[in-house]
C-alpha cells in the first residue's frame, strides 16, 4: 500500500502532492501555524513539515496504538 499526502487549493482547484510513502498514513490535521501536518501511522503520531516533508515521530510516551481522532492543542503542542 501506498500514502500519498496532498492538498487541494479551493480556488484554483489546484492539486499538490505533500508526501508518497510506504504504508497507510491517515487522519492528516493543520498546524496551528499551516507550517506542518500531523498524521497517524503504524500506531504513532507523526509531524510532515511542509517545507521539508518526512515523516518526523511525535513522542507520545505509551500511547502507541493511536488511529485517527487525534488534535494539536492552539499552542501546538
Amino acid at each position: 500500500m501506498i500514502s500519498i499526502l496532498e492538498t487541494f487549493e479551493v480556488a484554483t482547484g489546484s492539486v499538490r502532492e505533500i508526501l508518497r510513502v510506504d504504508g497507510r498514513v491517515e487522519a492528516p490535521n493543520w498546524s496551528p501555524c499551516g507550517g506542518w501536518l500531523l498524521v497517524n501511522a503504524a500506531g504513532r503520531l507523526y509531524r510532515v513539515p511542509l517545507d521539508r516533508p518526512r515523516l518526523e515521530p511525535v513522542e507520545t510516551g505509551a500511547a502507541t496504538r493511536c488511529n485517527n481522532d487525534h488534535g494539536i492543542t492552539p499552542d501546538g503542542r
